[in-house]
């Protein structure tokens, strides 16, 4: 009876055994069968949400992300742009691949990313307007991403590649080839899309084996990025739901233009050079009256400043050349080799000679001259010189330094060079750098980036930044500042209706040094590494003010394309290469809202006007510029190289005008 019930029990069990068995198998079978494309639409559907269900609250969408206000229509602007990838204007969630803008909603980038989960291998299509990619991962991570679809310009100055709303035969790029995806896996996708001055649009379909046609890709496909990629890796951002570095992410060859790196530009990094004192050059020539006659102390017609300013002229030339649409914008006038010379010649000689041997010449860093037709010429000399004795190479830790000194020439008598009384820049006079600011949150960070940098590299003075910020809502101003590697500063909050002249006056009642430059500055700037030394030298107490000029580029546009263009036409004077600078940008001659000036000086000719600009803004730098020459100072108007003002949008800046909605 014992061995026949053990037989029974080990029977049922072997029965249930292979029940449970068939079940799994069944199951499993069952699976495959209702994963092929026979299932009726809503049965895939329903399966894929299925799959996905465990992914939870990231399931059935994916990332948006839109740059706002890039001009132009290709990847290349947006993958340049300054805020691209990790921080977007917009970041939205999505349920669908196929997207269609609202017609107010031009000029912007976007770019979508998320998990697909396959049922089957397929083919993907792409359609954009204006230009668009689309990035596929071997698997779920999206360092592995591979350009499988794109539609784009052949170079950045053609600009009709366009597809229309779901045209996925206009390109043979359009169409991927076979994308080998394993069902019960999720991969990594990465779609990229440019729009320039017309509504856009953006499409992705897919085709798998059995469909007669493309398909959207639902929603029951789709899933969130999560960053679990980035686990093991350096990640340096805070948001790690956002995947940078890819491949798809960083400028290449198919993104338009693609510089090469500048060579050491002499010049432009002299300021690194250690500048001899005072007492170095006090006496290298003899001093004479400078008088000149463009210089006047009577008071002048309102916005007539321009009449009075002499413009510079530089040598060696300098990469300031450049054309809008208006016409040609003429960089700053070469010096005539042989005037170079003469000036050079003539000053080194004296220099060395009073010195005894101690230098040695070795180059002419910059030479500018500026003309006054009935008296003579003024010239800023600056040079490099090599220690001839150890003691000194000791003492200013270089075998190289810098000569700065203004020198002055008859024209009565142009084989000789005096000192002119009154011109002798101040080594050491501190700067204060003063801009108003409200919710523009991003270029507030990029601004005092920059002034850290300048901070650091300051050597013998102290740059003091003053930033006036007008209840911003977007920013936290007080903490971005703290919480900065800026090492002098001050910040003044105001209420109220935004008044620029009271804003920059109460910003020069904080400074006490009469001795110290003020420098008035706008927010959306890119400075030279060498911007602040030009103001230093370019302004005098009592003699001369700094109005430089700089490049105001056009929409879609950054400094990276212009430095290129402009050193490859000074180089090779290319025709073709000086017809494409054409598009970028133009020198803004008319705008001195950029100056620099002692305090002395501006307390001395009545400060900002906030009585004629109580309630509008625009001709208040203009008139500034009036009062100082009307006081006898000169005005030092050079074109900068390197020096740019960004186009930018002006919603948001001094009023609380919404952002175009998406669809």
């Amino acid at each position: 009876k014992r061995s026949t019930f053990t037989c029974l029990v080990a029977l049922v069990s072997m029965i249930c055994l292979a029940y449970i068995c068939w079940t799994i198998t069944d199951r499993k079978s069952t699976t495959r069968s209702t994963s092929t494309i026979d299932l009726t639409h809503s049965q895939k559907k329903k399966l894929q949400w299925h799959r996905i269900g465990y992914e939870g609250k990231r399931a059935g969408k994916w990332t948006r992300h839109l740059w706002l206000d890039i001009c132009g229509n290709l990847l290349y602007s947006l993958k340049k742009h300054r805020n691209f990838p990790l921080q977007p204007d917009r970041e939205i969630s999505v349920n669908s691949l196929s997207l269609r803008t609202n017609k107010n909603l031009i000029n912007f980038g976007e770019r979508i990313f998320g998990y697909i989960h396959p049922y089957s291998t397929g083919k993907f299509v792409l359609s954009g307007y204006d230009t668009s990619e689309l990035w596929i991962s071997s698997d779920d991570d999206p360092y592995n991403v591979l350009l499988y679809s794109y539609i784009r310009q052949p170079s950045y100055m053609v600009n009709n590649v366009f597809a229309w709303y779901r045209e996925y035969n206009k390109f043979s790029t359009q169409l991927t080839k076979a994308v080998h995806l394993e069902e019960g896996r999720k991969y990594f996708i990465d779609i990229f899309h440019k729009q320039g001055q017309l509504p856009g649009h953006l499409s992705v379909q897919w085709k798998g084996p059995g469909m007669n046609q493309y398909e959207d890709i639902s929603a029951s496909s789709l899933s969130l990025y999560d960053g679990t990629s980035n686990i093991g890796r350096n990640i340096t951002w805070k948001r790690q739901d956002i995947p940078v570095n890819l491949p798809s992410t960083r400028l290449s060859d198919h993104d338009g233009l693609v510089l090469s790196k500048e060579k050491f530009n002499h010049r432009e990094n002299m300021h690194k050079l250690p500048l001899l004192e005072k007492k170095f050059t006090q006496d290298v020539l003899p001093t004479c009256p400078y008088t000149p006659t463009y210089v006047v102390k009577k008071k002048i017609k309102r916005y007539s400043c321009y009449d009075y300013i002499v413009p510079t002229q530089v040598f060696p030339r300098d990469d300031t050349w450049i054309a809008d649409f208006r016409g040609t914008s003429p960089g700053n006038k070469e010096i005539p080799l042989y005037i170079a010379q003469q000036v050079n010649g003539t000053y080194t000689t004296a220099f060395i000679k009073m010195h005894r041997g101690r230098f040695r010449y070795k180059r002419l860093l910059n030479l500018e001259q500026r003309v006054d037709e009935k008296r003579g010429e003024i010239y800023l000399i600056e040079l490099e010189l090599e220690f001839k004795r150890s003691k000194d190479i000791e003492k200013f830790r270089s075998r190289t330094a810098r000569v700065s000194q203004y020198v002055y020439r008859y024209l009565r008598n142009r084989s000789k060079l005096c000192l002119p009384e009154g011109m002798q820049w101040n080594h050491q006079a501190d700067v204060y750098a003063i801009v108003c600011v409200y919710n523009q949150g991003l270029w507030v960070k990029h601004f005092i980036k920059q002034m850290v940098q300048f901070q650091k590299q300051a050597k013998g003075y102290i740059l003091h930044v003053i930033i006036v910020d007008h209840h911003s809502s977007d920013i936290n101003v007080a903490e971005v500042m703290r919480n900065s590697e800026l090492q002098s500063y001050t910040l003044i909050q105001r209420q109220g209706i935004f008044w620029k002249t009271a804003a920059i006056q109460a910003a020069v009642d904080t400074i006490k040094d009469p001795h110290s430059i003020v420098l008035m500055l706008d927010l959306h700037l890119y400075f030279p590494s060498d911007f602040i030394d030009i103001i230093r030298k370019h302004s005098i107490e009592g003699k001369l003010a700094a109005g430089p000029m700089l490049i105001r580029l056009h929409c879609g546009y950054s400094r990276r394309e212009i430095n290129g263009l402009l050193r490859i036409f000074n180089v090779y004077r290319c025709a073709d290469t000086y017809a494409k600078s054409l598009l970028l940008g133009f020198w803004e001659v008319e705008g001195l809202g950029i100056f620099g000036i002692y305090k002395s000086d501006l307390d001395r000719i009545g400060g900002i006007n906030t009585r004629d600009y109580k309630g509008k803004w625009g001709g208040e730098d203009v008139e500034l510029v009036d009062r100082a020459i009307g006081f006898g100072l000169e005005v030092a108007r050079i074109k900068v190289p390197k020096f740019y003002h960004q186009y930018h949008s002006r919603k948001g800046m001094w009023d609380k005008n919404s952002l175009p909605s998406i669809m």
